[in-house]
């Protein structure tokens, strides 16, 4: 079976208690400090700016569960929990 995906990338803004709902569980790891030089990522759309979230921004990302979940995803947090930009590909 051939399956063919694309990257996803997302721009919204959230609650913080639904953020926290979201990431609480131990398969997302939490990143004080990203990374965020982002314009070496080739393909990326001209509105995903997650450079524009400033200071204290800070990074979820979860790596896929081979039996789980296949998806890998990174979520860039604006430093009060409420802006967001994601991505999120296959593994």
């Amino acid at each position: 079976r051939a399956v063919t995906a694309v990257d996803h990338y997302l721009h919204f803004t959230i609650a913080p208690e639904d953020l926290t709902a979201i990431v609480q569980d131990d398969a997302y790891k939490k990143d004080e400090k990203p990374g965020l030089d982002f314009h070496l990522w080739k393909g990326r759309p001209v509105w995903w700016t997650p450079e524009r979230l400033g200071p204290g921004a800070v990074e979820f990302s979860h790596t896929p569960d081979a039996q789980e979940d296949a998806w890998r995803r990174r979520f860039f947090v604006n430093s009060n929990s409420t802006e967001v930009y994601c991505y999120a590909a296959p593994d």
